[in-house]
């Protein structure tokens, strides 16, 4: 199984990604259900907040080509990192967008990646 993780742009400022990965590479927090020979396939950020990127990712042209390129790759999950989540547990609407773009494309969606 090809596995994708979405994380957040606005994130990347102060996240490296070691718990997205850590979690992976152990088959823990979210990756619990997978094989040892499943594999992470891709690892990409939204196209960022408004203040950042005023096209919205259905517009976005980066966007639109890395969603394209996880079904061209095969992918068959995206996991939604924990940075996506607001202060309500929910999604920002950019990447309610993205999930419903990379949905389309027939990847699973599952919510969050490490605790």
């Amino acid at each position: 199984m090809k596995i994708g993780i979405l994380h957040c742009l606005e994130a990347t400022k102060v996240c490296a990604g070691c718990g997205c990965l850590d979690a992976f590479n152990l088959k823990k927090g979210s990756f619990t259900e997978y094989a040892k020979d499943d594999v992470l396939a891709a690892y990409f950020t939204c196209n960022g907040c408004k203040k950042q990127n005023c096209a919205s990712p259905k517009e976005d042209k980066g966007m639109i080509e890395k969603v394209k390129r996880l079904q061209s790759e095969g992918i068959d999950v995206v996991h939604v990192g924990v940075c996506c989540e607001n202060a309500d547990g929910g999604f920002c609407e950019r990447i309610e967008e993205i999930v419903e773009m990379i949905e389309l494309k027939g990847i699973q969606i599952k919510n969050r990646t490490h605790v």
